[in-house]
């Protein structure tokens, strides 16, 4: 029975060192656990179009992305015999393929065709599904003003078409979107949070819940709440060792790793992003490897192994393709340079930071959001007097 936590943001909350004996024992199967991907392909035949579909995508998300690539590439094979309707799944398939590995090149073209598909024959639901995605490519590139209107639109389909699974999961990009653009410390992505976690737990999409319960534990971990993320934790960690989906084991290795972190417990923090890092090397997920290399460094600088953060930074700035974080890398070798001594080399590296952010962050996001941030504001202020509402119900 799934629960809903709907605690103020303002009480006071547990220290650390009074729950650090629960979340030890909650993170640590997730440290002694390994996880191996399928790697083997059942016989497809007898499966009709559709079905299909749903094996390929389950297949990639337990980690066998070769079954995914051969059952879409049987289906694409076969295309000309595909309906109108089919031939758009198709494309949406690959669109979601491509941006779970986070090629976005590829998969901005497939949804391109998946969308103009959906306009020609008013495939609502399908139109949204391609936004969302659009969305999702959108934020992880930090093109964060794009990310909020493919969202937006995506959640005026849902509603219009009493999709709740797919309302919920665009919420959840909302606040992701607001995640990213406002910090933890902003609290606006909180009431996001919520209204997608209750879509979730009414739709029982298992897989968007805890990817939000593992969201809201980090926050609050970044928040020093320990008390009040400690549910969230304890419902998360559990979905996420028993899903068999790796997407989202990748999420609980990288919040636990977090929560070491912040609490100096460094060694135990470098076994999670490590065990992440191999994940996202096996799913040819360039984003997450580089966030793995940069995360690594941050625990090597934390244990004064110096050499090995500065052999993990470099290959955090030398992903290829990959730029979105690139001046928090800068933030993190100046940090490195300045423990070793190198006090030139730190002045350097901060001047990068400072001239990407300047230059990239805010030129590409920052100025775009003007327009939007009135909507945004509105939207949040019902959202939250919304939560009121019900907690004062309950």
């Amino acid at each position: 029975m799934f629960t809903n936590f709907t605690k103020s943001f303002s009480q006071t909350d547990t220290s650390f060192g009074s729950i650090k004996k629960s979340l030890l024992t909650i993170i640590d199967p997730v440290i002694k656990q390994t996880y191996y991907p399928e790697n083997v392909c059942n016989p497809l035949n007898g499966l009709k179009v559709d079905e299909l579909f749903e094996k390929a995508l389950a297949s990639d998300g337990k980690g066998n992305w070769q079954c995914c690539l051969k059952i879409l590439n049987s289906i694409s094979d076969k295309s000309i015999k595909l309906t109108p309707f089919q031939q758009c799944r198709l494309h949406l398939a690959w669109a979601k393929y491509y941006t779970l590995h986070q090629n976005y090149d590829s998969a901005y073209a497939y949804a391109a065709l998946a969308g103009k598909a959906a306009d020609e024959h008013k495939w609502k639901n399908e139109k949204a599904e391609e936004l969302l995605l659009l969305s999702e490519g959108n934020l992880k590139q930090r093109n964060i003003s794009s990310a909020y209107e493919y969202a937006d639109s995506a959640l005026i389909i849902a509603k219009e078409i009493g999709n709740e699974n797919l309302e919920g999961r665009v919420f959840f990009q909302f606040a992701l979107c607001t995640r990213r653009h406002f910090t933890a410390f902003a609290k606006r992505s909180f009431p996001y949070f919520l209204m997608a976690r209750e879509k979730a737990i009414a739709t029982n999409d298992l897989i968007t819940l805890g990817n939000i319960d593992l969201y809201l534990l980090s926050d609050y971990v970044e928040l020093k709440k320990w008390g009040e993320g400690l549910p969230y934790f304890k419902e998360a960690i559990p979905i996420a060792m028993h899903g068999n989906n790796v997407y989202q084991l990748y999420l609980a290795y990288v919040a636990c790793g977090y929560t070491f972190e912040e609490t100096k417990n460094f060694w135990e923090a470098l076994i999670l992003f490590k065990k992440a890092l191999k994940l996202s090397e096996y799913q040819n997920q360039p984003y997450n490897i580089e966030h793995c290399y940069h995360d690594i460094a941050i625990c090597y600088e934390g244990l004064r192994e110096y050499d090995s953060a500065l052999v993990y930074a470099n290959l955090a700035s030398t992903v290829p393709g990959v730029d979105s974080f690139f001046s928090n890398i800068w933030d993190t070798k100046a940090t490195i340079y300045n423990d070793l001594g190198n006090y030139k080399m730190a002045a350097a590296m901060y001047k990068k930071s400072v001239d990407w952010f300047n230059e990239v962050f805010l030129y590409l996001n920052q100025n775009q959001l003007s327009v939007y941030e009135a909507k945004l504001n509105t939207k949040q202020k019902e959202l939250q007097v919304s939560q009121q509402k019900k907690r004062a119900v309950n």
